[in-house]
């Protein structure tokens, strides 16, 4: 078994989809021909729903069945064990997930996960995710092997909640976001302090002019 951590810059849309949410197997079948179908329903087994999710060719590449994979988006971080591995070079078991398409291209490396880990990043998962990658190595643009080591269990300690607790948790702000607010109060502080001294400077010369 390895671990593998693919990282985005920003959040993703598709997440909502099939990551946030598992996706019943009869509603991905219902929109595609029976051949197709039936291997979905052949690779899921006994599961009713699975969640999903497409890295992309080179980086499916290296991914097998049993594999952990850690998917960091801009503040949220998702985990799972692969437990099925499709191929569909036109995409339509994507389109049946609902993922969008990125400039029509379609999503042919479609990979199931029976359950799927949900937190949010901060100073602590980052710090793990960079001692993760110690020794580690990148396959591809973004996509990592890390230390097979890793104790994933790190990623989801201090976190007790349910599924429906953690959807319902406002994401917390970037460090950048509140880099900002606290420049604005700076600016705003100083413009503040301006008028006032400006209003004392002027009370005193028409003090001086009148007296």
């Amino acid at each position: 078994m390895s671990i593998y951590l693919k990282k985005y810059k920003s959040r993703v849309g598709n997440a909502k989809i099939s990551l946030e949410q598992a996706v019943p197997i009869s509603q991905i079948c219902s929109k595609l021909n029976e051949g197709t179908a039936k291997r979905v329903k052949d690779a899921s087994g006994n599961n009713s729903s699975l969640y999903f999710w497409d890295f992309g060719k080179r980086a499916s590449e290296h991914i097998k069945i049993g594999d952990i994979i850690i998917i960091q988006t801009e503040d949220e971080l998702f985990w799972g064990n692969a437990i099925t591995h499709l191929s569909d070079k036109k995409g339509e078991i994507g389109d049946s997930i609902g993922w969008s398409r990125q400039f029509e291209t379609p999503w042919v490396n479609p990979i199931g996960f029976d359950k799927i880990q949900k937190s949010y990043v901060d100073v602590r998962i980052n710090s793990e995710l960079k001692k993760a990658l110690l020794g580690g190595r990148e396959l591809v643009k973004n996509f990592y092997a890390i230390r097979a080591d890793f104790d994933i269990n790190v990623l989801s300690k201090n976190i007790d909640c349910t599924d429906s607790e953690i959807k319902n948790i406002k994401t917390p702000p970037s460090v950048e976001r509140v880099n900002d607010a606290k420049t604005i109060v700076q600016v705003n502080n100083r413009a503040n302090l301006i008028k006032i001294l400006a209003s004392f400077i002027l009370g005193l010369i028409l003090g001086a002019i009148l007296f």
